[in-house]
């Protein structure tokens, strides 16, 4: 560790006027405060040996063994092995100095099974930067053989080798041995506690998947629990694969977010999972999470979680009746329409905030129609415009068009399906709009061939007609043929 760490003021201005003995006085009370922090020590070290020559070196070699001696009475290994690096880098001829790191390191690590290989890759009475050696050994002997690590985006194992003449540590993980450098395992792999889940996943992965069997929303706690903050969907069920069957996830995951203390923030795979103290303090972070909501957000946790009391039920129906009086304030009819719905549906005995003739009193129906999001409430709003407006077929007919939902297209299929001439202009609609891809109108097509029992066009006719079709058509094997010549004829 030889980087240079900014040095106080007071203590710069006596390294400027070589003032060994004060500076003495400071390194021993800075010692006693804070002995782990190296980085005032070795810059301190560093700036005296370059100020004051010969006696500024002889001191800081002093003042560095001191250091090391008190890590030693200290009990802390790391930091002993640290001091003693930096003073063979400040003096890489002290054989002595060589020694004494080399049998610091032996007592720290003699016991680790890879110590003999990776000290003869990293020799320190020989090698041309001691210093740089003994750290590169600290470094390779933290990883230790049959140890569990997390490594992400492949999942928890045991390293199975460690091979410091190839730059190799090998991590078997499901049955496969991923090969890491140094670095690659330094920035990647995460070692695993005793009581991890997924520690215990490799260890004991019958017991886990048991009780993932049993207790599903248990597990996933332990899960939680284990990494000490919210996960996302997606690494939950990374973190369950082996555990949980695939074709088992979906009844799993759906027993485990059922429990009052599961907080699940949505249904995509970003989305945050986490765990409550209390069923109690899961309805307070929901309560507070929806408050500080946008009207859209809340219209999806209400969807979600309304079910886990009547009382969180009610107050998100009591704030969304808000919200929806507060758009209709903003003229913003389809957000009014489904922020109401979405409260009626929650409590159903309330009034609505944004009511049927509001909604079909707005301008341009067409326009509120499309941004209406959710397709329960553009299908409600569907029925209201037909039960209270004159023109309702020609808004249906304008909808269609426009529609995606396949449940809303049929609703207004079978609206206007009774009257023979509005489903044949339906039907001419679809297919000659330039709008409309060519996938959809198809789609479309189909599904008015469907619902009124017969076809559009002869590529869905029966197969009677589609013969008929044939006979009444030359086939292409003889249209725009000209005849055989025979030969001599002219």
């Amino acid at each position: 560790m030889s980087a240079q760490a900014p040095l106080p003021a007071e203590v710069a201005s006596l390294i400027e006027q070589k003032r060994l003995s004060d500076l003495e006085d400071v390194w021993t009370r800075r010692m006693e405060q804070d002995p782990s922090d190296l980085p005032f020590f070795f810059a301190v070290a560093a700036a005296v040996k370059k100020k004051a020559g010969v006696e500024g070196a002889e001191h800081a070699a002093a003042w560095l063994r001191f250091l090391a001696d008190y890590q030693e009475e200290r009990r802390d290994g790391d930091a002993r092995i640290e001091v003693l690096s930096e003073i063979v880098r400040m003096n890489p001829a002290d054989s002595a100095a060589r020694a004494d790191l080399e049998s610091a390191l032996r007592e720290r690590f003699g016991g680790h099974p890879a110590f003999a290989a990776v000290l003869a890759q990293n020799p320190i009475a020989t090698g041309a930067d001691p210093s740089e050696a003994a750290r590169r050994v600290a470094r390779w002997l933290k990883f230790l053989p049959g140890e569990a690590y997390y490594l992400a985006g492949r999942g928890a194992g045991r390293i199975a080798e460690m091979n410091p003449a190839l730059d190799v540590i090998r991590l078997e993980v499901g049955g496969a041995k991923v090969p890491l450098s140094l670095v690659s395992a330094e920035k990647n792999l995460e070692r695993l506690p005793e009581g991890h889940f997924l520690r215990r996943k490799v260890e004991d992965p019958d017991t886990l998947a048991s009780l993932a069997v049993k207790e599903p929303a248990e597990s996933v706690h332990r899960l939680l629990e284990s990494f000490g903050r919210p996960l996302t969907v997606a690494e939950v069920r990374e973190h369950f694969s082996g555990i949980v069957a695939e074709e088992r996830w979906s009844s799993f995951w759906t027993s485990a977010r059922r429990h009052p203390q599961l907080l699940v923030g949505g249904a995509a795979k970003t989305s945050p999972v986490s765990w409550s103290a209390s069923a109690d303090a899961a309805e307070e972070t929901l309560r507070r999470e929806f408050t500080a909501a946008d009207p859209h957000h809340k219209l999806d946790l209400a969807r979600k979680h309304a079910k886990r009391s009547r009382e969180l039920a009610r107050f998100f129906a009591e704030s969304l009746s808000s919200e929806a009086r507060k758009a209709a304030a903003e003229e913003n009819a389809a957000l009014a329409w489904e922020l109401s719905q979405s409260a009626v549906r929650l409590a159903p005995d309330e009034p609505e905030a944004f009511p049927a003739e509001s909604l079909v009193a707005s301008g341009d129906l067409g326009a509120v129609l499309d941004r209406i999001r959710d397709y329960t409430a553009r299908e409600k709003a569907l029925d209201e415009i037909r039960a209270r407006r004159d023109d309702w077929e020609a808004i249906f007919l304008a909808r269609f068009v426009e529609e995606e939902d396949a449940r809303v297209l049929s609703a207004i299929y079978d609206a206007l399906g009774k009257r023979p001439e509005k489903r044949d202009e339906l039907v001419r609609r679809v297919m000659r709009s330039p709008r409309i891809p060519r996938r959809r109108r198809r789609r479309s097509s189909t599904l008015c061939s469907t619902r009124s029992g017969r076809t559009s066009s002869p590529r869905f006719a029966p197969a009677s007609r589609r013969s008929s079709s044939r006979e009444a058509w030359p086939s292409r094997s003889s249209a725009g043929r000209r005849p055989k010549r025979r030969r001599g004829s002219s």
